[in-house]
């Protein structure tokens, strides 16, 4: 299966202060993710669209490590999102000292390859473009329409009705029946993936308990059908210790 590829792009506010990162994934040429949101660090702003660029880094770093991916192509237009990640570039702020170190401990936990790859702004590549737009959404700005006019003579496939109506939200109307929903069979490998990971965590959780009492409090609040799922995955990490 094709290595993931993260479109990743920040933008900033004035107005308001607030800046927002947009991240678009794109595996086996199809749309598998896309996100837009607000920074929430607000003593960072003095960045500008930095911070929301270094956040957007993250949190596709982060999608690659829940789906268990083992190497990541991160495409960016600001030059720092390689430099601060590899440390080439001093680090004399906050957001760029916690991007170093959470890029990093997330790589070495999880034996996670990212090769970072520098492309210009606004030169009518669709995803980059679609990065910006959804880091302008974020930042609660208006967007340029480059994406709209981008689609016109494309025919982009995405995973789900979810990712759809979130491109649709960018482009005219006329336009929606360009973006098509592709069965594949990666949609129910990232379920799996999510499904794992999740198990990953309840049974750190369950581990992390002292007091027996407290344990057993935790699992009652818990339906049925979600203890036989901890309890399979707890039988699964007991058989791989070899107890």
């Amino acid at each position: 299966m094709e290595i993931p590829h993260a479109y990743v792009d920040g933008s900033f506010n004035s107005s308001t202060g607030k800046y927002g990162y947009g991240v678009v994934v794109i595996q086996n040429g199809v749309i598998i993710h896309i996100e837009s949101g607000t920074a929430k660090d607000q003593t960072e702003k003095s960045l500008r669209q930095i911070a929301g660029e270094l956040k957007a880094a993250i949190r596709a770093t982060e999608f690659a490590v829940t789906h268990n991916f083992r190497e990541l192509v991160i495409f960016h237009d600001y030059e720092g999102i390689c430099h601060h990640a590899t440390g080439s570039w001093d680090r004399k702020d906050k957001s760029s000292q916690l991007y170093f170190e959470e890029i990093n401990r997330m790589k070495d936990e999880n034996n996670l390859n990212i090769i970072f790859v520098k492309v210009d702004s606004h030169t009518n590549d669709f995803f980059n473009e679609l990065a910006d737009e959804e880091a302008k959404k974020g930042a609660e700005l208006s967007i340029s329409g480059s994406v709209d006019k981008l689609i016109k003579n494309l025919k982009i496939k995405v995973l789900n009705d979810k990712i759809k109506d979130e491109i649709s939200e960018l482009i005219s109307f006329s336009y929606i029946e360009n973006v098509k929903v592709e069965n594949t069979n990666i949609d129910k490998k990232l379920v799996c993936d999510e499904r794992e990971k999740t198990d990953r965590d309840e049974v750190e959780r369950i581990l992390s308990f002292v007091e027996k009492e407290s344990l057993l409090e935790y699992i009652n609040t818990l339906d049925s059908n979600r203890k036989t799922q901890i309890i399979e995955s707890l039988w699964i990490f007991i058989k791989g210790k070899g107890y």
